[in-house]
């Protein structure tokens, strides 16, 4: 499958609905074209994040080192929402993107999809946040 089949498969769309949904701050879903034929098991997602909005749901405020590169237009990019964010709790971080796991595990596995299931399962390989215009 390419990229383009698989982000236009009805699975991939019931997926970032359902993520979009539950997690404010995921804003979008996206398959790495180098990454389709990578693995056997799998299609990595990158998540992109709205920083803003996972800020307000973390009630954690950002690393320095994001805020100034979110605001000076280049992506962060991590491997945890906890990298993103300045939490005392480290747990507080884990949670966020254990609860992310297990919806992308529920849905991968619901046979309410079975008929739109794909012949990899989708998997959260990293997180990516947009940046925006710094604004004065």
């Amino acid at each position: 499958m390419t990229k383009d089949e698989i982000q236009n498969s009805t699975m991939f769309r019931v997926m970032t609905k359902a993520l979009k949904q539950k997690f404010p701050w995921v804003e979008s879903l996206e398959i790495v074209e180098e990454d389709v034929d990578k693995y056997d098991t799998i299609y990595p997602m990158i998540v992109h994040v709205d920083l803003l909005k996972l800020q307000e749901e973390s009630l954690s405020p950002l690393e320095e080192y994001i805020r100034s590169g979110y605001y000076f237009r280049s992506s962060p990019e991590g491997y945890a929402t906890s990298l993103m964010m300045y939490i005392d709790d480290i747990q507080e971080g884990r949670e966020m993107d254990d609860a992310l796991e297990d919806q992308i595990i529920k849905i991968n596995n619901s046979p309410a999809v079975s008929e739109f299931k794909l012949p990899k399962k989708l998997y959260k390989s990293m997180y990516n946040a947009k940046p925006i215009p710094k604004v004065d």
